[in-house]
């Protein structure tokens, strides 16, 4: 598995212009390839597609567990780096918009950062590590993170990081809690572990694609999705 770098992004300007041109779907949210599309009909693998995306993208894929916030910030997960080269683009793409983005990524090997992008330009905004962190992780109440070894119940910023075990603890009697492990539904409000959720795979053979969907085992709607070509 791939270390996870959780990413917010604030748009400063017309929010919705941004929108109706990188958030494809209620289902699917924010998709690179909307940024930087992916030529059709060129690769005759999966490898290829992913050695694609790795050279233009600088991602091998697309966001997971994309979700608009009540804020108007965009949050979601994305692998081993931060999407800088597609905030780059994007930020040409709208000139007359700002975009404030800040990341945390788990494995240590990034340090938090809040980003200006405007006009392809990237600045860093000093902002202090902790409060990058803590605006990374906010969530309302549906996120709330219970211990279960103790009565200890919190937000995932408040959690204790170990870069050597790679995993979160408990700030309260220390034990082991991987956040990665809890799972929220943003459309009924269902809050469980990841072990709950219930996980399809479907190939479409009329347009040869793999889909791969997580859905809530509550109100079965699309927690996040995947699709890849074949």
């Amino acid at each position: 598995m791939p270390n996870i770098v959780n990413c917010r992004l604030q748009i400063k300007g017309d929010r919705q212009q941004v929108l109706d041109k990188i958030w494809t779907s209620e289902e699917f949210g924010l998709d690179y390839g909307a940024i930087i599309p992916i030529p059709l009909s060129t690769f005759s693998t999966h490898n290829e597609k992913v050695a694609w995306m790795d050279e233009n993208w600088k991602q091998g894929f697309n966001p997971l567990n994309a979700e608009l916030m009540g804020d108007g910030a965009i949050i979601w997960e994305a692998a081993w780096t931060p999407p800088i080269k597609i905030l780059t683009v994007l930020s040409l793409m709208f000139k007359e918009h700002e975009f404030i983005f800040e990341f945390v990524e788990e494995g240590g090997f990034f340090s938090p950062k809040a980003y200006l992008f405007k006009k392809g330009e990237m600045v860093d905004m000093g902002v202090p590590e902790e409060e990058v962190k803590k605006n990374v992780f906010y969530r309302d109440e549906r996120y709330k993170v219970n211990c279960k070894a103790c009565s200890w119940t919190g937000e995932a910023h408040d959690l204790r990081y170990s870069k050597s075990t790679k995993s979160y603890n408990c700030p309260s009697c220390y034990s082991y809690l991987r956040e990665s492990t809890f799972a929220c539904c943003k459309h009924c409000k269902w809050i469980g572990e990841d072990s709950d959720l219930e996980t399809s795979w479907n190939h479409d053979t009329t347009n040869n694609k793999f889909v791969i969907k997580v859905t809530c085992p509550d109100c079965e709607k699309a927690v996040y999705a995947q699709i890849h070509s074949l």
